[in-house]
């Protein structure tokens, strides 16, 4: 059976690519749970009151997507690479699978989990 493709538009929300951003992060190896922003930068923060996510922001630009992460790491991981997977799956995700254009993701760490290491 031959099937005929027909031209559409897909859209994606934007609590949708949060929430696929805040998935991505959440269940990387290494990461304890998302973070709340810690005061400084201007970057805005996008929060929606329902089923929001905790620690991703995004700002749009001309060239896409400018989207900061915050989360909390578990002690003795190594910090560069948790980074670079996370920012590497949420480009990977937002751009190749979703379509969204992406022009810059940035993890930030905004701390440790130490529990039972002190």
């Amino acid at each position: 059976m031959k099937h005929e493709q027909i031209p559409g538009t897909v859209t994606v929300s934007q609590k949708a690519a949060m929430q696929t951003v805040e998935y991505i992060a959440k269940n990387t190896d290494g990461i304890v749970r998302m973070a709340e922003k810690s005061r400084h930068g201007d970057i805005t923060r996008i929060f929606l009151s329902t089923g929001g996510t905790k620690g991703v922001y995004f700002n749009k630009t001309e060239d896409g997507l400018l989207i900061e992460i915050h989360v909390i790491c578990r002690y003795g991981i190594n910090a560069g690479d948790v980074c670079r997977t996370i920012s590497s799956a949420v480009r990977s995700e937002l751009q190749d699978n979703m379509g969204i254009p992406v022009n810059r993701v940035t993890v930030r760490i905004e701390g440790v989990d130490t529990q039972g290491r002190i």
